[in-house]
């Protein structure tokens, strides 16, 4: 390893507390961090992974370019911590065995406030309730999900539903890749019928214009 790709990877152990803290935190060994600092080569996954853990930019720490330090979201650095925890552990894991370990328990009732947090990203109460679910068989996730794959169903049904009112509110029958796009773009953006009449007059101008 280069001996300033080095000096960057002991500066990002020191800023969480040395190289035992860091490995804690990223789920990368400190035999393989030992390994680099003594000039074997690292692979980009593991240093992103280092990286992430000690807050710093994934640009930097490999090349030494750009800003050294990121913005750090506190949630998501935390489910970064828990996801490199799970590579040492057997999952599932059963409700005695989270309670005959205090830090799993601990564990497991962050996440259940981090799903639960109209504050954390969408993305990240999705994977909190996918760690509860798949670790610790947690029903209240699995409720969530179930929900949350009613709720889509629901917005697939709709979004059709959509479509097909603005086809015959424009009485133009689109190519089926036009149909499929705007069936997308109702879903994501919960379009209204006349929203999506709209759209749809415009692509039927466009096409008659080509034409």
């Amino acid at each position: 390893m280069m001996p300033a790709l080095e000096k960057r990877l002991r500066k990002a152990a020191k800023n969480v507390g040395g190289i035992r803290s860091l490995s804690e935190k990223s789920g990368v060994s400190e035999r393989t961090i030992a390994h680099w600092l003594k000039g074997t080569e690292p692979k980009v996954r593991a240093l992103t992974a280092v990286a992430v853990a000690a807050g710093v930019s994934v640009e930097w720490l490999i090349t030494g370019a750009g800003e050294e330090k990121i913005v750090v979201d506190p949630v998501e650095t935390r489910l970064a911590e828990i996801e490199a925890k799970l590579n040492q552990v057997n999952v599932p894991m059963s409700e005695d065995d989270s309670r005959n370990a205090p830090e799993w328990a601990k564990i497991r009732d962050e996440l259940r406030l981090i799903a639960q947090d109209e504050e954390a990203g969408e993305s990240q109460r999705g994977r909190a309730d996918l760690i509860l679910r798949l670790v610790f068989s947690d029903q209240g996730a699995a409720q969530r999900a179930k929900q949350k794959q009613t709720e889509i169903g629901d917005r697939l049904r709709r979004s059709r539903q959509v479509c097909d009112a603005a086809v015959q509110a424009v009485e133009w029958e689109p190519p089926r890749i036009v149909w499929e796009a705007l069936r997308n773009a109702a879903f994501e953006c919960n379009m209204r019928i006349e929203d999506a009449a709209l759209l749809l007059e415009a692509i039927k101008s466009a096409v008659e214009d080509q034409n």
